[in-house]
C-alpha cells in the first residue's frame, strides 16, 4: 500500500509556502514532503488506529520493513505518531546511518530530535550534519538547544579544519555562537567580515538568532552592518536588528 500510495499519489511537492501541522513534538512543516509521502504517513496514521500492537512497535516495524524512501517518511513524520520518546531509539539509529537522505530526514525541519533528545545526542546530531554536509540552518530548535559544550566542540572543529588548510561548514557559525570562547569570538567576526558571502550570511544568522541570550550581538550587528557592501545582507542585518 505504502508504494501504491507513491504511485497514485505522485510525487509533486504538497507546497510552494509553509504548510504547518502542529504535533506534540512541536510544529513540523510538510510543505517539502511529496503528495505520495503525505499519502503514506496518512495510511501509517490509520494503521496505528487499527492496530493491536503499541504504536513505537508499529512505527518500528514498518521501519525495518520499508525500503530507503519508506524509512525516510517515517522518520520525517516521527512526530505525528505520538509516542514521545519511546520512538527515540529508532531515530538514533536513523541518525547512525550513511544514507545522506535518511539522515537529513531525521536533522531537517524535524521537530523530534529537538523535544526529546538528550543535550549529548542533540549534539551528536549537529556535528554529524555538519561533518557530512547537511545544513543545519535547518535544524528544527538549534536556537533552544544550543550550549557550551556545542559551542566547543564546532571551535575545535574549525580549528581542525583551519590547522590543516580545509574549508570548513559556513554555517557551523549558527552552532558555536552564542557560547563561543573569545578566539571563537574573534574568528567570527573576521569572517563575518571575510569575502565569502555565505560565511557573512551565516555568522549574521548566528549574531540575530542571539539578541536575547547574548544582547551585545546588537552591537556587533551594527558594526558589520557598516562595513557590509551586499545590499541583501545589509538589509538582513537591518531586519536583524529590529528583532
Amino acid at each position: 500500500l505504502s508504494a501504491m500510495a507513491r504511485r497514485k499519489l505522485g510525487k509533486q511537492r504538497l507546497s510552494n509556502q509553509p504548510c504547518l501541522l502542529q504535533s506534540p513534538a512541536g510544529t513540523l512543516d510538510i510543505a517539502a514532503w511529496s503528495n505520495g509521502d503525505a499519502g503514506r504517513v496518512l495510511l501509517i496514521l490509520y494503521a496505528i488506529r487499527l492496530e493491536r500492537l503499541a504504536t513505537p512497535d508499529l512505527v518500528t516495524r514498518l521501519y525495518r520493513l520499508g525500503d530507503a524512501d519508506e524509512r525516510a517518511v517515517i522518520v520525517s513524520a516521527l512526530a505525528l505518531f505520538g509516542s514521545g520518546e519511546a520512538l527515540r531509539n529508532l531515530a538514533l539509529d536513523c541518525g547512525r546511518s550513511n544514507s545522506l537522505a535518511l539522515f537529513a530526514a531525521l536533522a531537517v525541519h524535524n521537530p523530534y530530535p529537538s523535544r526529546f533528545y538528550t543535550e549529548h545526542e542533540f549534539n551528536q546530531l549537529v556535528l554529524k550534519a555538519l561533518f557530512i554536509g547537511v545544513s543545519i540552518e535547518g535544524v528544527q530548535g538549534l536556537m533552544e538547544r544550543v550550549n557550551p559544550e556545542l559551542s566547543r566542540m564546532c571551535e575545535d572543529y574549525l580549528e581542525e579544519r583551519l590547522a590543516a588548510g580545509r574549508e570548513f561548514p559556513a554555517d557551523i557559525w549558527l552552532a558555536l555562537w552564542p557560547f563561543a570562547s573569545p578566539e571563537g569570538e574573534r574568528r567570527l567576526l573576521e569572517y563575518a567580515s571575510g569575502v565569502d558571502p555565505r560565511q557573512r550570511y551565516n555568522a549574521i544568522l548566528a549574531l540575530r538568532n542571539s539578541l536575547v541570550a547574548k544582547p551585545e550581538s546588537a552591537q556587533l550587528l551594527a558594526g558589520l552592518r557598516e562595513r557590509e557592501q551586499d545590499p541583501q545582507l545589509r538589509k538582513l542585518i537591518g531586519q536583524s536588528m529590529q528583532y
